[in-house]
């Protein structure tokens, strides 16, 4: 192998490849985890980094002296970035190593056949378009439901109603859904990996014009076993399809509510915050207690108590509900999602009843909305 090529497009290639290895010092990760693979021909370099669940694929242009397929350390990216001339050369040198050249400065990384190095296909299938201008933000406002730690589903779901992209993430103690105006028609409802939601959603906001979302059939129809996201700069991320079920959620969000309550977003956030202090972790709670043109979000424990009034404007719900009651939860359900809405400048938030789940609503875009649920004392 023999390749030239711009270093900026090396080290970005390297980086995003190398982001899905394992840690060099990792002792568990078997060696082929913690290598990328490089495959210089037809007039680019690929790179391309996986932990068979996971995979990162980059194709940049080069020029190509002399093809060749060979796994190399997937930390390379930090190497290349701390190179002083704009290209660099890659190349194989004395049989065991690839030298890295540029300007008066070279190094070398071990390399070991390409052959050996396990591989991730790319995924050919049904495929749709998004554009990113909406993507990533809409992302970054699901991905706040799906807390690792209690999780049980592992993904964000992605599906589509009236030809539009609609996102869902759940972790059992909340559900958030971003209804949003990306143009589309899946194939069915696909539930991505988070690990694979948050590299798209980061890159996303790096990113201009469209992705392209594909998807690999699994083994009864209607089920998919992988998916990717094809960027246009050349960067494709893909990852497998969780086994595990996303539930049918539609049936468990509020159909009408009692009243309403609208306040700055900014205000609640921050009154949240301050609540958290006397929020026992996991039987404490915050309490939202509506008043005369007020709403009064508190919080106690054996130490102390900590209360605050914000001004609030009351609506009438879809129902005969004449007397506001309060309603209980874990602040920090809320917290992250508000802040993910740091945009939007009020919050309307819809109470269903004294013992059910209370709805979180974006005043700005109504598509987007929290569900949690109550503490029931």
């Amino acid at each position: 192998m023999d390749v030239t090529l711009s270093t900026e497009d090396a080290r970005r290639a390297f980086a995003i490849a190398g982001a899905v290895c394992a840690k060099q010092g990792a002792k568990a990760a078997p060696n082929w985890s913690k290598r990328v693979l490089v495959d210089a021909r037809d007039g680019g370099l690929f790179v391309r980094g996986t932990d068979l669940l996971l995979t990162a694929s980059v194709r940049v242009d080069a020029r190509v002296s002399k093809p060749g397929l060979h796994a190399v350390p997937g930390n390379v990216a930090a190497l290349i970035g701390k190179m002083p001339a704009k290209t660099v050369r890659l190349r194989v040198w004395r049989n065991a190593w690839v030298r890295v050249e540029s300007g008066k400065s070279r190094a070398q990384v071990a390399r070991v056949p390409g052959e050996e190095q396990p591989d991730v296909k790319p995924i050919e299938g049904e495929s749709v378009e998004l554009a990113l201008a909406e993507l990533a933000p809409m992302l970054a406002r699901v991905l706040v439901a799906t807390d690792p730690k209690h999780t049980l589903y592992r993904g964000v779901l992605f599906s589509s109603e009236g030809g539009k992209l609609v996102l869902a993430g759940t972790d059992q103690y909340r559900l958030v859904e971003a209804r949003t105006d990306i143009v589309c028609e899946l194939p069915g409802r696909v539930l991505v990996p988070i690990p694979l939601v948050r590299m798209v959603q980061r890159y996303a906001g790096k990113a201009d014009g469209s992705v392209r979302l594909a998807f690999a059939s699994g083994d009864s129809e209607g089920e998919f076993a992988a998916v990717s996201f094809r960027f246009a700069d050349g960067v494709e991320l893909s990852g497998a399809i969780p086994a595990i079920k996303f539930p049918g959620y539609a049936a468990l969000l509020p159909t009408g509510f009692d009243f309403a309550v609208r306040v700055q977003r900014r205000e609640l956030a921050d009154a949240i915050k301050r609540a958290a202090m006397y929020e026992q972790v996991p039987v404490g709670h915050t309490r939202l207690e509506p008043g005369r043109r007020l709403l009064r979000v508190s919080s106690r424990d054996e130490t102390g108590e900590v209360v605050t009034e914000i001004a609030a404007e009351f609506g009438r719900g879809t129902t005969d509900c004449r007397k506001p009651y309060p309603l209980t939860f874990q602040g920090r359900f809320v917290a992250d999602w508000l802040k993910s809405i740091a945009a939007s400048e009020d919050v309307d938030l819809r109470f269903t009843g004294p013992e059910r789940p209370a709805e979180f609503v974006d005043h700005e875009e109504r598509g987007i909305r929290c569900v949690v649920m109550p503490i029931n004392n």
